[in-house]
């Protein structure tokens, strides 16, 4: 006799069959993957088979469980806002500067632009899309130059 786990309510095969069904396995290949023996049936056996698995109380509600469980993981997971992102860009910003890591400063103030829509280019009243670029060129101030020019005249040399 199969044993039948006391906290789970299904046997050891029914559980392989319940997190393949979970994992997003069809019935069919979550009844060849749990083990079940499949190689002497006929296609629509097998379906047929795995149809009725799925159908028994103790297997369909361990299967809700499982589902319950995901979706409980799902809920408690960090829901990354925009907010949440550039505040932890700015940690890695400040950390690059104090360490000096001007590429790696330049890539979280990148970030920060990005997810804050700041890197939207911007049409000017003639209709000349304008670049503003500021440089730091890695000082230890905060000397920095700022520049704007036509993008068509900061794309010339490129």
């Amino acid at each position: 006799m199969r044993a039948i786990d006391p906290i789970t309510g299904v046997t050891q095969k029914q559980e392989l069959f319940c997190q393949a069904i979970v994992d997003g396995m069809s019935q069919t290949q979550a009844y060849k993957t749990a083990g079940y023996s499949y190689q002497n049936m006929l296609p629509a056996t097998v379906v047929e088979a795995a149809s009725h698995l799925v159908a028994k109380y103790n297997v369909a509600t361990r299967i809700q469980q499982l589902k319950a469980t995901i979706d409980a993981a799902v809920l408690n997971r960090t829901v990354w806002t925009k907010e949440i992102v550039i505040d932890k860009a700015e940690v890695s910003y400040n950390g690059a500067i104090e360490a000096k890591q001007f590429s790696a400063a330049n890539g979280a103030l990148k970030l920060i632009a990005d997810t804050a829509g700041l890197t939207t280019p911007v049409a000017a009243a003639g209709g000349v899309t304008q670049v503003v670029v500021v440089l730091n060129h890695g000082s230890q101030t905060n000397d920095t130059a700022s520049k704007t020019v036509d993008a068509d005249d900061w794309f010339a040399d490129v």
